[in-house]
């Protein structure tokens, strides 16, 4: 096995942009993160979504709060 790490989460809540959303797993690296709004919210948003800060614990979303999101971040 070459160590890599895929996480992902669907349907995570934001409770603020400036709250550190943790990984479960702490990567070595900085990851690769892709993140989305929850297909199944029932309010129109639709919207770019924005990780604007990442480390190797976790991330912050510009993303409304309260409203879900899903991601997946991938690497070491």
């Amino acid at each position: 096995m070459n160590g890599l790490i895929e996480q992902r989460n669907m349907s995570l809540t934001v409770p603020t942009p400036s709250t550190l959303m943790k990984f479960t797993i702490t990567f070595t690296q900085i990851p690769s993160l892709f993140i989305t709004h929850h297909k199944n919210d029932s309010s129109a948003l639709q919207m770019d979504m924005l990780g604007y800060y990442v480390d190797t614990t976790g991330f912050k979303t510009n993303y409304f709060s309260g409203y879900p999101i899903d991601y997946i971040a991938k690497g070491y």
